[in-house]
């Protein structure tokens, strides 16, 4: 047997790295975790399986969620399970096989986006094939999911904005506090998983600008580090799939649709016996109204009677051939 070892695993050598375009921070190498294999090198997971060193090709990233992402990201890599994908609050999401990026990228289907502030479903115009791409820090989606939105965005004194014309990426740009801003949710495998307006925007000048970005070109589309900051996300290369858990206090979407409705539901039955009681006052008004009717009836009666006593006895009193007197 073989412990600890690789055989056949390549590498390379950089002579210089661009500081603007270190995306790494003040790593000294970078060891890709791709899905299967690149340039025909088996990826790194593989390799563990296939020496031994572990039992399965699967790990998970998890970022701490407390940190500015511009400060760069930290976290925590683990091989094999992890506890937290044994709740129920996992979201477990199949890969995409059989195309040119399924061997060497971590690809799936997203369905579309949407704004939680919003409260109405915006199902974009179609299903678009994703990667999921621990080292970028952005969201790179089709820019008509942008037109699918940007009704939306000016309700919430946000806009699309373009640095300039030469520029191939649309951004969101946002006035106010970040606790105003849209969290972004994205339908993914029919489950809605939210990525919060913290991790969503970044603060630049007095404005917000969304780390998410539109292109009108076809290329990868991406979904980068604001949504594995929400979510610790499991890479499972035995059984083909994603799994995501929340990292966040996240209020789940049908429980508070529940709830909506329950409060809704409370407010109709709370009109329905606000209606009852006026409708008994009404009654109570009606039969009152009855009974002095009734009363002024009564009374009418008894004048009537007394009257007709008086009547008689004066009749009485003056019938012909009555003699008073005896």
């Amino acid at each position: 047997s073989i412990d600890n070892k690789i055989f056949s695993m390549k590498f390379g050598a950089a002579n210089r790295i661009s500081i603007s375009g270190n995306s790494y921070g003040n790593a000294d190498g970078v060891i890709g975790l791709g899905h299967y294999y690149e340039d025909e090198q088996l990826s790194f997971m593989h390799m563990l399986k296939q020496y031994n060193i572990t039992d399965s090709k699967i790990f998970s990233i998890k970022l701490d969620n407390d940190v500015d992402i511009k400060e760069g990201a930290t976290g925590k890599l683990y091989i094999g399970k992890h506890e937290d994908f044994f709740s129920n609050n996992t979201v477990t999401c199949p890969l995409i096989k059989n195309n040119e990026e399924s061997d060497v990228y971590w690809n799936f289907q997203l369905d579309g986006i949407s704004l939680k502030q919003s409260n109405k479903e915006i199902k974009s115009s179609r299903s678009i094939n994703v990667i999921l791409e621990t080292a970028t820090n952005v969201l790179i989606l089709p820019y008509e999911y942008l037109t699918d939105i940007e009704k939306d965005l000016k309700d919430m004194n946000c806009e699309s904005y373009r640095e300039s014309i030469f520029s191939s990426y649309y951004e969101i740009r946002c006035s106010g506090e970040i606790d105003t801003l849209p969290d972004f949710r994205l339908n993914i495998n029919g489950t809605i998983l939210t990525i919060p307006a913290k991790y969503a925007f970044e603060l630049r000048g007095v404005n917000y600008y969304s780390r998410i970005y539109f292109t009108r070109s076809e290329e990868l589309y991406i979904i980068g580090s604001p949504f594995l900051f929400a979510y610790h996300t499991l890479f499972d290369g035995d059984n083909e799939k994603l799994h995501f858990y929340p990292n966040f206090e996240e209020k789940n979407d049908e429980k508070e649709n529940e709830e909506e409705e329950e409060g809704k539901e409370d407010e109709k039955e709370d009109e329905k016996d606000k209606e009852k009681e006026k409708e008994k006052d009404k009654d109570k008004e009606k039969e009152d109204e009855k009974e002095k009717d009734k009363d002024k009836e009564d009374e009418k009666d008894k004048d009537g009677g007394k009257n007709n006593d008086r009547n008689k006895t004066k009749t009485n009193d003056t019938e012909p051939g009555t003699d008073k007197k005896g």
